[in-house]
């Protein structure tokens, strides 16, 4: 996903809003363990 953040919280924000709330949880954590940090996905 091109370690673009935007794309995380979008796909987060998609699997949450489908009810898959762990898959949401797992993109973000994703996120965070390997990319530089930004605060929306903790936020989220």
């Amino acid at each position: 996903m091109r370690r673009s953040v935007q794309s995380y919280l979008e796909l987060a924000l998609d699997y949450g809003n489908s009810g898959f709330y762990d898959e949401a949880i797992d993109v973000l954590s994703r996120y965070t363990k390997g990319c530089e940090p930004h605060p929306l996905p903790f936020y989220y």
